[in-house]
């Protein structure tokens, strides 16, 4: 199955850094951050569609999550529950 249409959308704190710039707030410490990292990928098969979430991490950060299993269950929740509140899974994202 060939995909058709891609969207990409970027997790990150809000700074007073303009929105599409490539420098946001890491998600976790709020730290200004040119870092970010797949988190995961959907599929809309029927409409051939696919969504790439991406969440802006300062290397401190990543480097806590891959330790520590605590912060990393606390993370993975976090960024679902932000998936879930923007309604990004229906497919119909701006």
């Amino acid at each position: 199955m060939k995909i058709k249409f891609y969207k990409n959308k970027y997790i990150y704190k809000k700074t007073h850094l303009p929105k599409e710039g490539w420098l946001q707030g890491c998600f976790i410490c709020n730290e200004i951050t040119g870092n970010y990292e797949l988190f995961k990928k959907y599929y809309d098969y029927e409409n051939k569609i696919m969504l790439k979430i991406y969440v802006y991490l300062c290397n401190k950060c990543k480097n806590k999550i891959a330790r520590e299993n605590e912060i990393k269950y606390k993370y993975n929740n976090s960024i679902n529950e932000y998936i879930k509140l923007n309604n990004w899974l229906n497919f119909n994202v701006q």
